[in-house]
């Protein structure tokens, strides 16, 4: 959960916020919008899906490194159509 926090900081804060508040169903709803997402950034190895992430929401953090594998084409494309449904790229 701490990877996705680089790519939805605004998200986790607002779920704190609401935990705080006791919002039960606040906190369920942004569970529901965003769960997708953080389930595909950790599909594959980690941190390949979330670097690919942080790059496409225009974050520049480098590439994997070695012996670890960038995310595949058809996670990527995942991650891509997840971060238009929310609005982020």
């Amino acid at each position: 959960m701490v990877g996705s926090g680089c790519i939805l900081p605004d998200a986790w804060v607002q779920m704190y916020n609401a935990a705080v508040n006791k919002d039960i169903d606040r906190i369920v709803e942004l569970q529901k919008k965003y769960l997708p997402l953080i389930n595909l950034l950790f599909k594959e190895a980690n941190p390949a899906p979330i670097k690919y992430a942080l790059w496409k929401i225009g974050i520049e953090c480098g590439i994997t490194s070695l012996p670890l594998l960038e995310a595949s084409d058809s996670l990527r494309k995942e991650i891509d159509q997840e971060l238009t449904k929310l609005g982020m790229i």
